[in-house]
This record gives structure tokens, sequence and C-alpha cells, in this order.
């Protein structure tokens, strides 16, 4: 694997909804003082999730991009 370089550093986090679509908003709990919401201009939301609608107070799997600080919701989590 050495020969292909350095793969791109993500981290994969669920995170807790707080607003459901079309203007969802989730929070991150970052493990210091503050949590990290997100909003929808924040993040990629997934076929899956847009499909699944995950109401207020679900939990979603988010993977977040080191590099860009981008955020991608890809699934829902139980």
């Amino acid at each position: 694997m050495s020969n292909f370089g350095h793969n791109k550093d993500v981290t994969i986090e669920v995170a807790r909804v707080t607003a459901p679509l079309p203007d969802m908003k989730i929070v991150l709990q970052t493990g210091e003082d503050d949590d990290l919401e997100l909003d929808r201009d924040d993040m990629v939301i997934s076929g899956t999730v847009l499909k699944a609608n995950p109401p207020a107070g679900a939990y979603v799997i988010v993977i977040g991009d080191d590099d860009t600080d981008e955020f991608f919701v890809m699934d829902t989590a139980n």
C-alpha cells in the first residue's frame, strides 16, 4: 500500500439530527467543550439518507474529510 502514497485523513462519526430535511442540521460531538453543529450547506447527503428522511433525534453516520473540511452524511444509524 505504501507504493500508492498517503491516504486522505477521514473520520467516521455518528451525529445526532437536530432538524430534519429539507434544511437538515446535525450535531457532531467533538469531545471538547463545544459540539460541532452542521447545517445543510456544510454537508453532502447521500440518496440513502434522503430516502430515509431521518427525524430530529435520529442518528446518522458521517464521514468527515480533514483535508477539505467536507462532511458526507452516508446512512442512518440505530
